[in-house]
């Protein structure tokens, strides 16, 4: 069929970074059906070293290894992730898994090469994309077709898991990209996300949660007008007018569909409180084990599992912009406690807290299961090594993270794109507040 010109053109790029655990994939979820956007499964992340390194490769005649690169680099297109992913469902009986025909999108990604000069995204690319952007939206647009999503749009526009925030990367390979995030209350994001470290190294895993926190919390200014978050509170309890603000700051036309949890166009179930759920590859999961769209709870409640009283206060004195922007409060929002944390930040990254300490045994502990014949001395002997490694790694994650604050310094804050009873004022678009009074 043929593909219409609108879809052959720059379509405007949404990606959906995250922010701790705080339902970036129910975010996605909410808009996959859309009859504007497209959208692959959430767990596709396209772009990685695997695919900058393809492209800075001669291959300019060559659209069909582009084609091949794709489909070996990128199988979770076209077929479930069983090893990772068990526990993710689609489907009114929860019997369906993720992808899409593999033969139909070959044919339809090569339809969509053939509109261009020498059918080939390498040369005679539309004005304001970059082959990143071309490749990413060929992607899409093949997807779609293959589902058999029709392609009627006035605006279509790609929702995509970007999952980590890249300022420069996106910048430089995505020029018309919008950024948004689903946040959530900052102290249960961050001890969510420590719920199943159960990965080694788990120091590695607890620092860098904590910094990809603090760098999506303020934004270069050429991208401040491009970015925005969505609160997670607001996702469950205020649905439809979170979605109608969100769809208005998208530019998109309202549809219900945004109030219903999908992927592929089908219903999308995934673990309660997003926890693992060991479930056998093609086995249908209990529905006591799983729960689909949106829910009320009640915001007033925070129990912390996880983390400690100085990860408390490091998190409320490095992301007090976020308790601030998107409205969450702060026990320390008194500027007389501010000021003082803010002046023992220092001491705040090098004294050792629950997660330091959580994370060193761990790691300490996983290596001397690992030489069980290892003798008393020789395990003291590793554990002192250890600790002075562990001790150079705090030094190390301390100017890291006093350096971001630094550079964030000049930076723009993240508006909400909707908090309720505060009038917000679009950045795109003249009738956002319209659309915001309709929403109340």
């Amino acid at each position: 069929m043929a593909i219409p010109a609108q879809y052959l053109q720059p379509a405007q790029t949404v990606g959906i970074v995250y922010w701790g655990r705080s339902g970036t994939i129910l975010l996605h979820s909410l808009l996959d059906s859309h009859p504007d956007v497209l959208s692959c499964n959430a767990y596709f992340w396209l772009y990685s070293s695997q695919m900058d390194q393809f492209l800075a490769s001669e291959h300019e005649n060559c659209p069909e290894k582009l084609l091949s690169f794709i489909c070996e680099a990128f199988p979770y297109l076209f077929e479930h992730w069983p090893t990772f992913f068990p526990e993710m469902f689609r489907g009114k009986n929860r019997d369906l898994r993720f992808g899409t025909d593999r033969i139909k999108f070959i044919d339809f990604f090569r339809e969509y090469l053939s509109n261009f000069p020498h059918g080939s995204p390498f040369r005679g690319l539309p004005a304001g994309q970059t082959i990143h952007s071309f490749v990413l939206q060929a992607i899409h647009v093949a997807y779609a077709m293959a589902q058999g999503q029709p392609l009627n749009s006035k605006n279509p526009t790609i929702i995509w898991q970007t999952h980590f925030w890249q300022a420069d990367y996106f910048r430089e390979r995505f020029p018309n990209i919008r950024i948004l995030s689903a946040v959530r209350h900052p102290l249960k994001s961050y001890d969510s996300w420590q719920m199943n470290v159960s990965v080694p190294p788990f120091w590695f895993y607890h620092s860098v949660r904590f910094q990809q926190m603090i760098e999506f919390v303020r934004v270069p200014p050429d991208l401040a007008g491009r970015c925005a978050a969505i609160r997670f509170e607001d996702l469950h309890n205020r649905t439809e007018n979170a979605m109608r603000a969100l769809a208005c700051w998208l530019n998109i036309r309202w549809d219900n569909c945004m109030l219903e949890s999908t992927f592929d166009g089908e219903q999308y179930w995934g673990v309660k409180g997003g926890g693992r759920c060991l479930i056998e590859p093609g086995a249908v999961a209990p529905v006591e084990a799983l729960v689909t769209g949106t829910r009320r709870f009640d915001e007033s409640k925070m129990e912390l599992k996880h983390i400690g009283f100085v990860d408390r206060l490091r998190m409320k004195t490095f992301c007090e912009e976020a308790f601030r922007n998107w409205h969450y409060s702060n026990s320390m929002s008194d500027q007389y406690w501010l000021w003082l944390l803010r002046r023992c930040r220092t001491l705040l990254l090098l004294w050792p807290s629950r997660m330091d300490r959580a994370s060193f045994i761990a790691d300490v502990g996983l290596e001397l299961q690992r030489t069980p014949k290892l003798g008393i001395i020789p395990k003291l002997k590793y554990t002192a090594k250890s600790l002075v490694d562990f001790a150079k790694k705090k030094l190390r994650f301390r100017s890291e993270m006093l350096e971001i604050k630094r550079v964030q310094a000049d930076w723009c804050p993240i508006p909400a794109v909707y908090v309720p009873g505060i009038p917000i004022v679009s950045t795109c678009e003249d009738n956002f507040s319209n659309a915001m009074r309709q929403a109340a």
